[in-house]
């Protein structure tokens, strides 16, 4: 009776220990939701006079990271510089790093402006200041923004002016070096060029159509057209002048340019088309075809000297005969 009662209650307890088990994984289990983490309200203050209910405002739970935020603001005579949360002991601002700083608690941030400085690129050709190029650089930075090298006929541009020395002569700007510390309106320098036109002697390009080349005087002619092309001649070069001959001379281009304008042309060939002694054209050629026009004597395929027409008369001519003789042997035997 004791052993039964025993196995009893060992059956009860596994009962017991299987419905605890089960309880855990059941589907109308309740379970206990975590609380919601706090959410938090970011706000973006551009410092730029705008009121709040402008500003660029986000919603990031405790914890996370800020990647909602507005395009950077944009505030004339300053250079946009971060978004700052507070001051360090010197009182410069602390930027917030979006990269690694997470929220904890409502911000607001603040838009950091440092001072800016303009330049403007005056290209010294008769345009107005709307017109000039303008680029915005931090106060003690370098200017790695600049236009390209205008252009102005019969002038060499030589740089970018700032200033004058005591001689009057200008100054020019130094971009490896030099840091701008104030508005600064930098002008062309520009000196007397050599203008180099080239003509290409087609018959139909005409001056305001040269290729043409600004050169300092006393340098070198860098600056070229590809070589032109004409149909039935060579290209031999450009040329600067004929000699007593009458023979073109070819400008050298290692050669300095003076300071007078000079125009080269270009120096043609005709073309060689093969029409010369030795290729069968000519003087020997033609001798050469008159012999072979003269008919061989074992040629049997002339024309016929009576008709003209073609045929081969000689062994015409061998038929007749036979014909002769057959009928002269004939009229012998018949005689006998």
């Amino acid at each position: 009776m004791k052993q039964r009662n025993s196995i009893k209650k060992l059956g009860l307890l596994y009962l017991l220990a299987c419905l605890i088990l089960l309880s855990g994984f059941s589907p109308f289990a309740v379970k206990k939701n975590a609380p919601d983490s706090p959410i938090y309200q970011v706000v973006f203050d551009p410092e730029d006079g705008s009121s709040y209910h402008n500003w660029h405002k986000a919603s990031i739970p405790e914890g996370g990271r800020i990647t909602d935020q507005p395009a950077d603001p944009q505030k004339e005579g300053f250079i946009f510089e971060g978004w700052a949360y507070a001051y360090d002991e010197n009182d410069t601002p602390v930027l917030w790093n979006f990269a690694a700083d997470a929220v904890s608690e409502n911000t607001t941030l603040w838009a950091v402006w440092g001072k800016a400085c303009q330049i403007v690129f005056d290209p010294e050709d008769g345009t107005g200041y709307s017109d000039w190029y303008k680029v915005t650089i931090p106060a003690g930075g370098k200017i790695t923004d600049q236009p390209a090298d205008p252009q102005k006929e019969g002038f060499v541009f030589e740089g970018w002016a700032y200033a004058y020395d005591e001689n009057g002569t200008p100054v020019l700007w130094n971009f490896e070096t030099d840091a701008v510390s104030e508005n600064t309106t930098l002008w062309a320098v520009w000196e007397n060029g050599t203008i180099v036109a080239f003509d290409p002697d087609d018959g139909k390009t005409t001056y305001p159509d040269f290729y043409k080349a600004v050169v300092k005087p006393g340098h070198k002619v860098t600056d070229s057209p590809a070589d032109p092309q004409r149909e039935g001649y060579v290209f031999e070069g450009w040329a600067y002048a004929y000699d007593e001959n009458g023979t073109p001379l070819l400008w050298d281009f290692n050669c300095p340019a003076g300071e007078k304008n000079m125009t080269l042309w270009a120096s043609w060939t005709k073309e060689d088309n093969g029409n010369h002694a030795g290729i069968g054209n000519g003087t020997a050629g033609a001798d050469n075809n008159s012999a072979g026009t003269i008919q061989d004597k074992t040629d049997t395929t002339g024309k016929n000297p009576a008709t003209g027409k073609e045929g081969n008369y000689f062994l015409g001519f061998l038929a007749v005969l036979g014909v002769l003789s057959f009928g002269a042997l004939a009229l012998l035997k018949h005689q006998r």
